[in-house]
């Protein structure tokens, strides 16, 4: 049997899963588009000789249709499964596109047309109803899912790994290191198309965080204590807590501090924390990016 993805729509705390047969309430027909590359930007400028050269190639916002039908033919059951859609499709809604190994990509956007209720000959009939999904994304790349990884002190144990880097890839943090001090190098790999933006979530105690990339030398260095979980958002480009939400923490961030991403392919990532204890944890989460949805 072929190999077929599942689209899914995610929103207002509702997930609609859109069928490959009839058999479904709600069933993905033919003709779905924009679910591989974003439309793609060009700007030139004329040349005396003729032609032009390049000036500029970015990604611009994005559109996806999605076919769905209806296949209830209860038309109670249809008005409910539009009830469904509606909810779904109120506010931000999530793209995803699931493959049968694990893997899943999505997209969020926002519903442009298809409830507006106008339904042409043959579109709603007692066998069912056509919806046409249109939805703009502003933001053209499609990412995977959320990985996180742990870094966790145990006391009374030596470090699992202290530095490390050679040709081979650890798919996960230092599981144990020093009681006193948090530090370890490792080897992250990154899929996707374009750099990966993390969010380090640190939990002291523990004091004077140093997060390095170890090829380029970018490094984000916390001065002081960690007495409760401190976040630092490199995408938002913010560093806060429960109790300093308004900037206050940069004080602690040294001048030489860079809030760098995770580029595709292998990153060697060194963190030192240091007297850290048994509870002292420091937690990466990021979502790798991509270009299509397949």
């Amino acid at each position: 049997m072929p190999v077929v993805p599942t689209i899914s729509l995610h929103g207002g705390n509702k997930t609609v899963t859109l069928a490959d047969s009839g058999d479904s309430s709600f069933f993905l027909t033919q003709g779905a588009t924009g679910l591989g590359w974003g439309p793609l930007e060009l700007t030139t400028s004329p040349l005396a000789s003729g032609g032009s050269v390049l000036r500029h190639r970015r990604l611009v916002e994005a559109e996806i249709m999605l076919p769905v039908f209806l296949g209830a033919r209860d038309f109670y059951q249809r008005r409910l499964d539009r009830r469904t859609l509606e909810e779904v499709c109120d506010g931000l809604v999530e793209v995803r596109v699931s493959h049968p190994d694990g893997w899943a990509r999505s997209r969020r956007g926002y519903l442009k047309d298809g409830l507006e209720g106008n339904y042409g000959a043959g579109e709603d009939s007692s066998d069912g109803q056509i919806l046409a999904l249109t939805f703009t994304c502003p933001d053209p790349w499609w990412y995977g899912d959320e990985k996180v990884l742990i870094q966790k002190v145990e006391a009374g144990r030596k470090p699992f790994i202290t530095s490390f880097d050679g040709a081979a890839t650890i798919p996960f943090f230092p599981v144990v290191l020093a009681s006193s001090t948090a530090d370890g190098a490792y080897q992250l790999d990154i899929q996707g198309d374009a750099p990966a933006w993390p969010v380090w979530e640190i939990d002291g105690p523990g004091e004077d965080l140093l997060i390095e990339d170890t090829k380029t030398g970018s490094r984000i260095f916390v001065e002081g204590e960690f007495g409760e979980t401190v976040t630092v958002d490199t995408k938002q480009g913010d560093i806060f807590s429960d109790s300093f939400t308004h900037g206050e923490l940069w004080d602690r961030v040294s001048l030489d501090s860079v809030l760098f991403p995770l580029q595709p392919g292998n990153n060697s990532i060194r963190i030192t924390m240091v007297n850290a204890r048994p509870n002292s944890e420091i937690r990466l989460r990021y979502r790798e990016v991509f270009k299509a949805g397949h």
